[in-house]
């Protein structure tokens, strides 16, 4: 999730979300201003060219040490420290171990660090202002019932709806080569793969029939083999290896519309068949790509 920025009169405003406050934020290294009137955002002066969060200290466990009372008393017959993984922990007795009673815990201080966080532009010329919960906003007519008035206004395709764009392309050019793919079509609950067909010397194997009571083996001719080029998931829970669908954004529809079709063709072009070829070195068991 990116933080919100908007800007007015030379002052920037970042919205305080995505775990961010005043207390753990920097932008442009310094920390930013409370607005006055409204907590929920902070602003600082001039343009935003970073937003970092600070992470906190953390303990991080290192070891163990001889208990206090012990020091001096059994210092001379056993070391005054253990390594990390001397001991195990158990939930129902603390550490045990070979003389685990004698020791306890060290941890060390990891330092504060801090991480960058994205954020957009949402406005270029407003300032923040907390309104009454009562208050209702009567949005203009063109944009609330006009749809082709939208168009020149910052719009999105979210995730689930990219989805299905992308595997009707994929699936259509496809469609130009029959017998050249095999498909693992799940459009329904947004799961797509692709293999393509790459043709290989001639070679007569030995396989055995799985699906026999008894085994069973044949002799066949081997003249191609297959590679899984592409496999996708929209909204499917199980993403294992496959590659995750994202939302596309824009400025405006017009510049909304040219980073879906780039985005698109970037997946079909995953499934060109002249990228791969079998290994020669191997003789035809293994699939690379060419170049």
């Amino acid at each position: 999730m990116k933080a919100s920025v908007m800007k007015k009169d030379g002052t920037s405003y970042i919205e305080c979300q995505c775990g961010l406050t005043t207390d753990n934020m920097l932008v442009n290294g310094t920390p930013p201003a409370v607005c006055p009137g409204n907590n929920r955002w902070c602003m600082v002066e001039g343009d935003i060219e970073r937003i970092e969060r600070i992470l906190p200290e953390t303990r991080e466990h290192a070891g163990f040490n001889l208990k206090s009372e012990f020091v001096g008393v059994v210092a001379a017959t056993v070391p005054s420290t253990m390594p990390l993984g001397a001991f195990e922990y158990d939930y129902d007795g603390g550490w045990i171990g070979e003389r685990a009673e004698l020791y306890e815990p060290a941890y060390k201080t990891k330092p504060s660090t801090t991480e960058p966080v994205e954020f957009e532009v949402i406005d270029f010329d407003c300032e923040p202002v907390a309104m009454p919960s009562y208050v209702e906003v009567e949005f203009p007519a063109n944009l609330r019932f006009r749809r082709e008035v939208q168009h020149k206004y910052p719009c999105r395709v979210r995730m689930q709806d990219v989805f299905p764009l992308v595997a009707d392309a994929v699936v259509k050019e496809t469609q130009k080569h029959p017998g050249l793919y095999e498909l693992h079509d799940c459009r329904n609950i947004q799961s797509l793969s692709v293999k393509v067909r790459i043709d290989k010397k001639q070679v007569t194997v030995r396989k055995r029939d799985w699906f026999s009571k008894r085994p069973k083996w044949s002799t066949v001719t081997e003249t191609h083999t297959t590679k899984e080029v592409l496999s996708i998931v929209g909204k499917y829970d199980d993403k294992g290896r496959s590659t995750q669908i994202c939302e596309v954004s824009g400025k405006d529809y017009a510049d909304l519309a040219a980073k879906l079709e780039a985005y698109i063709q970037g997946f079909v072009s995953l499934i060109d068949p002249r990228r791969w070829c079998v290994c020669e070195t191997c003789g035809g068991e293994g699939v690379v790509l060419k170049g």
